[in-house]
C-alpha cells in the first residue's frame, strides 16, 4: 500500500464554514443520531468542493484511472478539527 500526503488548501471562509457544519453534525449525531437533513448535505457539498478542487487529489485520481496506480491519500492540515471532519462523505466528481 502506498501513501500519498495531500495538503488541504482551505480558505479562511471555507474553514469557518466547515467548522460550523462539523460542529452541527457532531452535535446532532451525539443527540441520539437525530440530524436535520440539510446538515450532512451541506457538509458533504463543502467537503466535496474542497477535495475536487485540490490538484494533488485530481492528479492521484487521474493516475489511478489511467495507470491503475492506487494510493491511500493522507490529508494534511494544521488544524485537527478540520482533519476530524467526516471526509468519507466526499463524492468524486469529474
Amino acid at each position: 500500500m502506498q501513501w500519498k500526503d495531500v495538503t488541504l488548501n482551505i480558505s479562511d471562509k471555507q474553514r469557518t464554514r466547515l467548522k460550523q457544519l462539523g460542529a452541527q453534525f457532531t452535535d446532532a449525531m451525539e443527540n441520539k443520531g437525530l440530524i436535520k437533513c440539510d446538515v450532512p448535505v451541506s457538509l458533504t457539498e463543502e467537503l466535496t468542493e474542497i477535495i475536487n478542487a485540490n490538484t494533488e487529489v485530481r492528479a492521484n485520481l487521474k493516475d489511478a484511472y489511467e495507470n491503475n496506480n492506487h494510493y491511500v491519500l493522507r490529508l494534511i492540515d494544521k488544524d485537527n478539527e478540520i482533519l476530524n471532519l467526516p471526509w468519507p462523505l466526499v463524492r468524486e466528481t469529474n
